[in-house]
């Protein structure tokens, strides 16, 4: 069971969304359907994203995967979509499970490290290099 919102007329035909599932972000998922096309969709908020998007191009079924229903989704963020294998019209369910990407704060925590190797390491090479100068007669 899930919501059915109809939506405002789109160039020449109308569009419809079903949602299936939301989760405690507030992300919604489901199904919209235009004009003889059916589509899986993440609504994050702020705009609705297609579900076939999030598939990575080194996934060797991304060419051959259609997903067109979002069915389900929690808390992390892992989506269960229905689709097809274009290639034998087969009916599936896909879990989606989204790649981690580290927080600003910890890419900055990593930049500041290094750039304090770097200052160690310069600092040293100078040391030695100086060293090395007043020991030479």
């Amino acid at each position: 069971m899930g919501w059915h919102v109809p939506s405002r007329s789109r160039h020449a035909g109308r569009y419809t969304k079903h949602c299936f599932a939301v989760n405690e972000l507030g992300q919604v998922t489901g199904a919209a359907f235009a004009e003889f096309s059916e589509r899986a969709f993440l609504w994050n908020g702020t705009s609705m994203l297609d579900l076939n998007a999030f598939i990575q191009p080194s996934d060797p079924l991304q060419p051959y995967v259609e997903l067109f229903i979002g069915r389900a989704l929690n808390d992390r963020g892992q989506i269960v979509g229905e689709g097809i294998d274009v290639r034998t019209s087969d009916y599936h369910v896909y879990l989606l499970t989204p790649l981690p990407v580290p927080e600003p704060g910890t890419l900055a925590l990593l930049g500041l490290g290094l750039a304090g190797l770097r200052l160690t390491t310069r600092r040293r090479v100078a040391s030695r290099s100086k060293a090395q100068h007043s020991t030479q007669p």
